[in-house]
């Protein structure tokens, strides 16, 4: 997975981040911003 924190909060928020739930919210919104306007960029 990509780094997305630079900070203590990718420890707390790695298991969380790992779940199925999480990986295809990620991917659902990679492909939105890859088709779409979405806004705030």
């Amino acid at each position: 997975m990509k780094k997305i924190f630079n900070n203590d909060w990718e420890e707390l928020l790695r298991p969380e981040m790992e779940k199925d739930y999480y990986q295809n919210l990620r991917q659902f919104l990679i492909q939105e911003y890859k088709t779409k306007t979405i806004y705030p960029d």
